[in-house]
């Protein structure tokens, strides 16, 4: 799921906005927002995406302007991750997202920013984690009645999640989060890039076709196709969707053509409770030439949970590899696989031309001798100096900054702000 939201500190005057993408499928989450003074952040003003990779544990904070990248753990107990123990977390379960994890009741339907919807109201006793406090939570839904612009089907899917509000009496705390363009299917997955963040690492490039007869399904489903991919890609190579990176669809001469990025290992240990290895670039990457190459690479494409399922297989010679080399050409473009070359032509033997004899000339005088030097080529018309020019090889940029609290998940920026500043006061 994914949405924008709006939170309103009543108490301090303040609003702040944080676009926020969750996939569960895929263990992802990003948060996208603009810091201000009341976050306190040490990478400026310049709009940040903070990507958490529940896979590895890894946490990439990426300055959207400078392209900047700082890796570290996933920090505990922000609001898209479980603490499972002292050193690892995992992400949050829908129900958790919401904290209806305590006993809450119906309060009826209330007008919220000019819109019906359902309210529930929870007293807890142990929220901060940190500091508990007396706290009371109501929870927003759009009645059944109203239907979103944005999505008209998602209250078919799930209750349309309108407003959060909190208050906490003993920490001078009384906020709010309005959700704006909630969309209950899965996010932008594409949209979560870390290639700076591993700029310094190696990255292998494939690309491969379908028949032209699944053109006119790829084309009309381009969406659930690329995302179908993605999942059949990283079923072939055990590596985290984060690795699949710059996904692109084409048609090339009446082929729908796939070409994709093969990332590196994240370049630090993170905190996930998940302890499985992830393969390094060169397996992944003989994973996926041995599925295509054997015709055991398929993608299962499903347009509308009504439709039936359709399994898409690519064409096994089509497969290259376009990895990019230092020189910046293409070092691999058909080791995959042999390719017929054309016969070479050969000439007919050349006859030599009968030449008619002549008299006899008187031979030419003969030219001084002259010294050659190194370098250097000397002719009666001109000199050609010969040197070599030498080059300077451009240097690798990263920002390096310190780890920094990114304060998101399904309540918001806003209130985790609130929170710590609260705890330095109190």
């Amino acid at each position: 799921m994914s949405f924008i939201s709006e939170n309103v500190d009543e108490h301090q005057k303040t609003v702040t906005f944080i676009k926020e993408q969750y996939d569960d499928h895929m263990k992802i989450v990003m948060f996208s927002f603009t810091p201000t003074s009341l976050t306190s952040s040490r990478f400026g003003t310049s709009r940040l995406d903070v990507v958490h990779d529940f896979n590895t544990g890894v946490q990439y904070i990426i300055d959207q302007m400078r392209g900047n990248c700082t890796t570290t753990k996933i920090d505990q107990g922000m609001f898209d991750d479980v603490t499972s123990d002292i050193q690892h977390v995992r992400i949050r379960t829908a129900r958790e997202f919401f904290y209806f994890n305590s006993v809450y009741t119906y309060e009826g339907v209330k007008n919220i920013r000019g819109v019906d919807c359902d309210t529930w109201v929870s007293q807890r006793t142990d929220y901060p984690a940190i500091m508990p406090q007396n706290s009371t939570w109501e929870w927003a839904f759009v009645s059944n009645n109203w239907t979103s612009a944005y999505d008209f089907t998602a209250k078919y899917k799930t209750p349309i999640p309108w407003q959060v509000s909190i208050t906490i009496p003993g920490m001078s705390v009384s906020s709010k989060v309005n959700l704006y363009e909630f969309d209950a299917s899965a996010p932008k997955v594409f949209e979560f890039d870390i290639t700076n963040c591993l700029a310094n690492k190696r990255k292998r490039t494939f690309q491969f076709a379908f028949p032209a007869s699944t053109t006119s399904t790829i084309v009309v489903n381009k969406v659930s196709f690329r995302y179908s991919l993605l999942k059949s890609i990283l079923q072939a190579t055990s590596v985290s969707p984060l690795r699949v990176s710059n996904l692109q669809t084409e048609i090339i001469k009446t082929l729908p053509t796939v070409t994709f990025d093969l990332l590196d290992v994240a370049p630090i240990k993170g905190d996930s409770t998940v302890t499985v290895v992830e393969p390094t670039i060169d397996d992944a990457a003989n994973r996926i030439i041995s599925k295509v190459s054997s015709g055991q690479f398929v993608v299962m494409m499903q347009a509308n949970s009504l439709a039936d399922p359709q399994f898409l297989v690519p064409t096994a010679n089509s497969l290259r590899e376009l990895t990019v080399g230092a020189s910046g050409t293409v070092t691999s473009p058909f080791i995959l696989h042999k390719t017929t070359r054309p016969p070479v032509r050969t000439r007919p033997p050349s006859v030599a031309p009968v030449r008619t004899a002549f008299p006899t000339r008187k031979p030419a005088p003969t030219r001084p001798t002259l010294t050659r030097f190194p370098f250097q080529t000397f002719t009666d018309k001109n000199v050609l100096c010969q040197g070599s020019i030498d080059g300077y090889t451009a240097g690798t940029m990263a920002g390096v900054s310190v780890a920094m609290v990114i304060f998101g998940g399904f309540m918001g920026g806003g209130f985790a702000v609130l929170l710590s500043r609260r705890r330095r006061i109190v």
